[in-house]
């Protein structure tokens, strides 16, 4: 058999999977205890490619490949859910949830501030907004109570 690799499977680094591929070229996968005496071990370190650095090496490289892959995974499973919302392409729901966002009235006083503020934020790193010499209007933005008032003031910096 062909060794392809091998990497640890526990954060106590005691167990370890080896891919191997046999004379068919099928992959079949060995889990050993990374042990002295242990014959799938010794087998492992006899491996020329193979040493114990370069196998917590490849512990690390292949837990951030499968960190990546779930991540990914769940990006797309929020996206197909509808729990986030991709900008670049035309959604219906993402303008009802900025317009339920903008025209709430039932959150609680606490929550409307959160909102505005980072609502303010946001849209003060607009260029537009951000390189705007009208200090009133910027002054009104800042000073806006509500988030429909603070997006009637942004649009009017944004016209002009």
């Amino acid at each position: 058999m062909r060794f392809i690799d091998a990497y640890f499977t526990n954060n106590e680094r005691t167990v370890v999977s080896i891919l191997w591929e046999n004379d068919k070229k099928e992959v079949v996968e060995e889990t050993v205890m990374a042990e002295a005496n242990e014959p799938g071990w010794e087998n492992l370190l006899n491996q020329p490619e193979v040493t114990i650095d370069k196998l917590h090496e490849r512990t690390v490289n292949r837990n951030r490949e499968q960190r990546a892959l779930f991540e990914e995974q769940v990006v797309e499973i929020a996206k197909r859910d509808g729990l986030i919302y991709d900008g670049d392409h035309i959604n219906t729901d993402v303008y009802k949830m900025f317009v339920r966002t903008i025209f709430n009235t039932e959150l609680e006083e606490k929550e409307v501030k959160e909102q505005l503020f980072m609502f303010k934020l946001a849209l003060f790193e607009l260029d537009k907004i951000k390189d705007s010499e009208d200090r009133e209007t910027k002054a009104a933005l800042r000073k806006a109570e509500t988030l429909p008032a603070a997006l009637k003031i942004a649009c009017d910096l944004f016209e002009d």
